[in-house]
């Protein structure tokens, strides 16, 4: 796997969990858009990932 598609998973990672951490402190708006960044980003990756091989 090239190292740019693991950079992009660890980003993703990290948007997900900051999109978690801000719907646990109760900011829902910012943690949505967040979350969905990072559902939408994951997926685009992973349509990527899957027309290469």
């Amino acid at each position: 796997m090239p190292r740019s598609v693991l950079l992009q998973l660890v980003c993703v990672l990290a948007l997900v969990a900051l999109g978690t951490m801000l719907l646990a402190v109760g900011s829902f708006g910012s943690g949505l858009i967040g979350l969905v960044g990072g559902a939408i980003w994951f997926w685009r990756l992973y349509r990527a990932i899957d027309r290469d091989t």
